[in-house]
């Protein structure tokens, strides 16, 4: 009886190897008939699962032989991972705890756990496990990348310097990455070192052309980049990759308090009996709803439009907005003439370079006397620039050419500072304009 599990054993381990993951599991199935709690054959089918992308299925399976068997640090680890792609982060840093605690110099749970900070964005964490893999072996590639992943979205841009050594690091062991190379370029770009910066740019978009984004930024230094915003599914993707604890981050990371201050103007500037009477409402850019908060005591209908489905999701828990939709901004408003008080966009144009066709399509949507109240970065020269964030900054200049282009009245543009970035200051303006 023995000799025939080893033999089933042995049969299904080749299966798997080779790739027949479907005859494997029916060789491991057997097994399990024979002796459901069979360490071996719950391990390999946990295994050929995760291989077919069955998550529930793995995720059950090493559950199931974990509880079996619990000093298997190899189990720890692959369903820390399945749970980290299931975006289940603290049972996730758990597993490859206890990953590490039967396994403590393992270079890949260590590199794990620093991912699961990372995306959690809890950066001192994060480092911590990276520094602990390069302690552990110092020509360790990925470790040197997701360090400086990590500093690229919590290092100030005025010690950017002192972290050069490590972007230098992760591009040398990752010559074929071109997340190595564009890395280095964002922190060389930002020590005035551009044409080095531009050829690492270059190398990156010719390593991953399905970048788009990076083919953007490359054109944007190279001048032939369209200036009428961010591609669309950079933005998307952005949002979609933290919806979940969007608030939290944007509040107590970034000090972000913009929606606050936008509502505070826009309350002293309108009509009181306008808004007693209600006012049908449309927030661009809604998000998960931070704004659609503040303004929704004086609304008669909301409406909120986003890129993101996920930002959509959480905003539809809050139960504030009347409709909800994943689109384009600009061609809901272009559907919708003369159809709402006030237009609302509170850190969306950013995203968006000339603000010609927004401008041209807020008027028409709104009625007579309508409302249209923003936020934008400041730009300290002319027109509009893409800065080294990645976000679009708006000259007041340029933004009083649009309203009497457009034919609105400035109620209130103030100077404020909007958010933290990098450790620093982000400086913009909130602006209150009526349609005349």
């Amino acid at each position: 009886m023995m000799a025939k599990v080893i033999a089933t054993l042995e049969e299904a381990t080749a299966l798997f190897e080779k790739g027949s993951f479907g005859r494997a599991e029916s060789a491991c199935r057997r097994l399990l008939r024979r002796d459901k709690e069979s360490t071996s054959a719950l391990f390999l089918m946990a295994l050929i699962h995760q291989e077919q992308k069955k998550t529930d299925a793995a995720i059950a399976a090493y559950r199931k032989l974990i509880e079996i068997k619990s000093d298997i640090p190899e189990a720890y680890y692959n369903l820390g991972i399945l749970l980290s792609n299931s975006g289940v982060f603290a049972e996730a840093i758990q597993c490859q705890k206890k990953a590490l605690k039967l396994k403590p110099d393992w270079e890949d749970a260590w590199n794990n756990l620093g991912k699961v900070y990372l995306d959690q964005r809890e950066l001192e964490q994060a480092i911590a496990c990276f520094e602990k893999v390069i302690e552990l072996n110092e020509l360790n590639p990925v470790a040197w990348l997701n360090y400086g992943n990590c500093l690229l979205k919590g290092v100030p841009l005025n010690v950017a310097s002192e972290s050069l050594e490590i972007f230098q690091k992760a591009s040398e062991l990752n010559p074929d990455s071109g997340q190595a190379q564009q890395n280095l370029g964002l922190i060389l770009e930002t020590l005035d070192r551009k044409d080095e910066a531009i050829k690492l740019f270059q190398r990156a978009v010719e390593l991953e052309p399905d970048k788009k984004m990076w083919r953007y930024f490359l054109d944007v230094r190279l001048g032939t980049a369209s200036a009428d915003g961010l591609p669309p599914e950079y933005v998307t993707g952005l949002f979609d990759s933290y919806a979940d604890d969007f608030d939290d981050h944007l509040v107590k990371n970034l000090e972000y308090n913009t929606p606050a201050k936008l509502y505070d103007v826009f309350i002293k500037k309108v009509d009181p009996e306008r808004i007693d009477a209600g006012l049908h409402i449309l927030d661009l850019g809604c998000g998960t709803g931070l704004s659609g908060v503040l303004f929704e005591k004086h609304k008669q209908s909301m409406v909120g439009i986003d890129l993101s489905k996920k930002m959509i999701e959480v905003a539809r828990e809050k139960e504030i907005y009347d409709e909800l939709i994943i689109g384009d901004m600009h061609q809901v408003m272009d559907d919708r003439p003369s159809s709402f008080d006030l237009i609302l966009s509170v850190d969306v144009f950013v995203y968006v370079g000339d603000l010609n066709r927004t401008f041209e399509v807020a008027a028409s949507s709104l009625k007579p006397n309508g409302y249209f109240v923003f936020s934008v970065e400041k730009h300290d020269g002319e027109g509009f620039q893409l800065a080294k964030t990645n976000r679009f900054q708006h000259a007041q200049s340029y933004l009083q050419e649009l309203i009497e282009k457009y034919k609105f009245q400035s109620l209130q543009i103030e100077e404020h500072t909007l958010r933290k970035e990098g450790g620093l200051d982000m400086t913009g303006y909130v602006v209150v304009l009526q349609k005349l």
